[in-house]
């Protein structure tokens, strides 16, 4: 029998299950690095911890500086993902994407996990076939 090994989405999803009055906050300071949490006054040592463990869920959706997390892609904004074909797609499921941080609920984390767990692999293959193209400053001699 094999038996699925939890992923940090996972993760994510049981520990703002416990912890649900931080939801929103996570999904606000997704975006910070820990640096920059250390520099914001009122953050608790709770918020710190839930950064750590949950804001994976709410990370952007792509490589570019117009990528935004999935509730800003699904709701129309100048926000998009890493590929046209993923910011569609989240788009098309904006009516099951909450608005905003404080329309999350625990019932739509799950939905985010399975939105990361797309992502990721889509920016993984996306990431893949930029490889295939190789610059090199050196001419080939001819």
């Amino acid at each position: 029998m094999v038996m699925n090994v939890p992923d940090k989405y996972d993760k994510a999803v049981a520990w703002l299950t416990k912890h649900p009055k931080h939801i929103e906050n996570t999904w606000n300071r997704a975006f910070c690095l820990p640096s920059q949490l250390a520099e914001i006054a009122d953050i608790t040592k709770v918020q710190k911890l839930a950064h750590k463990r949950a804001s994976c869920l709410f990370e952007s959706c792509g490589f570019h500086q117009r990528s935004g997390c999935l509730t800003q892609v699904a709701h129309g904004s100048s926000r998009q993902s890493g590929t046209p074909k993923l910011t569609r797609a989240i788009r098309a499921d904006k009516g099951n994407i909450p608005k905003n941080g404080g329309a999350i609920k625990v019932k739509d984390l799950p939905l985010f996990a399975n939105w990361r767990r797309r992502i990721d692999k889509e920016l993984a293959k996306a990431a893949q076939s930029r490889k295939t193209y190789h610059y090199s400053p050196i001419g080939d001699g001819a």
